[in-house]
């Protein structure tokens, strides 16, 4: 069997990086832009945040959440918000939700309220 048909054989499920990959920096640019994946810049630029530190709560809500996608995201922040601010999960408190979410990565000092 050639050695490209067995590198596409054998793939890393997790980062989708070939074995021809591993000896080298997995994260690397080269090996990433190889593999069709954005680099780590372009992953940072691509991350959404929502922060409840932004909104005035009776319990001082310090936690501000993070992802990859809107979809985990909202996931998280939806799961979040019923829990632990005993929110009624319905389409309404995610499109709230949705609209709240911001580019980019939550700031470590606390954001002004809203």
């Amino acid at each position: 069997m050639p050695i490209e048909a067995l590198r596409k054989m054998i793939t890393l499920d997790a980062t989708r990086s070939c074995i021809a990959c591993i000896p080298r920096n997995v994260s690397s640019g080269r090996s990433r832009r190889l593999h069709g994946l954005p680099s780590y810049e372009e992953n940072i630029m691509a991350r959404k945040y929502i922060d409840c530190r932004e909104f005035p709560s009776e319990i001082n809500c310090s936690v501000a959440l993070s992802a990859d996608s809107e979809k985990e995201l909202l996931e998280a922040a939806a799961q979040h918000a019923v829990t632990v601010h005993k929110h009624t999960d319905s389409p309404e408190l995610r499109a709230q939700l949705k609209g709240l979410f911001h580019d980019g990565t939550p700031p470590v000092e606390s954001p002004r309220h809203a």
